[in-house]
């Protein structure tokens, strides 16, 4: 069975110093969708992509269906894309088949900022 803590897998490789809080909210948004599309755990293979050092990542889909893919694929981008990600369905040679999230805000585009929930009398 798949739990909350289990649902994101880094590969022992992934480096996470330097990952910004956007793409960790991203990921945490990621995940789910993979238990509830492929009913397996989002595993991220890659936090480092050159020049956006910390704010994008590649999850595996090696092995998802079309469908579990784009339905994952679709419900991210109608959370995310509003806040500024960008996603995208890759498959290479040298990374496999795998989403790329890389977040990028476009004018229009923020990410918001945590609210204090203390309450004030």
């Amino acid at each position: 069975m798949i739990t909350a803590r289990s649902c994101l897998h880094l590969r022992s490789t992934v480096v996470t110093a330097g990952v910004q809080k956007e793409l960790w909210f991203a990921l945490g948004v990621l995940a789910p969708l993979f238990v509830i599309f492929a009913h397996r755990a989002a595993t991220v293979t890659s936090l480092a992509e050159g020049d956006h050092l910390g704010f994008a990542a590649e999850v595996d889909t090696t092995g998802l269906t079309g469908l579990q893919r784009r339905s994952i694929l679709q419900v991210a981008l109608t959370v995310l894309d509003p806040l500024g990600f960008n996603i995208e369905d890759h498959d290479s040679d040298q990374h496999g088949r795998h989403l790329r999230i890389h977040y990028a805000p476009r004018p229009g585009h923020t990410f918001p900022e945590p609210t204090n929930r203390e309450h004030v009398t």
